[in-house]
């Protein structure tokens, strides 16, 4: 995973867009999403883990609309990656695949610390 081309994924413009420039509760959805990114992650792994398609959609799908709050890229591309491996009960990429999200994640992270370091004074 090439760390800049993800790391470039975090679309901040979008994010403050979204809360019409309010870097605090920019700041609270940064906060909220990563105190709930460890839970995400660790349903999806479950649902590979235990081959459930059910769980592996529903949980790839909120993973996916919790990331599409901050970026397009990888991450969420790998979470839509794994819904629908959830909706095909195909599990054959589906440990590659949690991979590279959790990598992704991981940078995404990192960034959305960074900016909310920066915008919280």
């Amino acid at each position: 995973v090439d760390s800049d081309q993800v790391g470039s994924d975090v679309d901040v413009a979008k994010l403050l867009a979204l809360t019409d420039g309010n870097s605090e509760l920019a700041s609270e959805l940064i906060e909220i999403f990563l105190g709930e990114c460890p839970q995400l992650l660790n349903a999806i792994s479950e649902a590979i883990e235990q081959n459930d398609s059910a769980a592996l959609e529903r949980a790839a799908h909120t993973t996916k609309g919790a990331i599409g709050y901050f970026s397009n890229g990888s991450a969420a591309h790998a979470a839509l990656r794994l819904q629908q491996m959830g909706v095909a009960g195909d599990f054959r990429e589906a440990r590659t695949t949690f991979v590279d999200l959790e990598a992704s994640v991981e940078i995404i992270n990192a960034k959305l610390r960074e900016f909310r370091g920066a915008i919280v004074r």
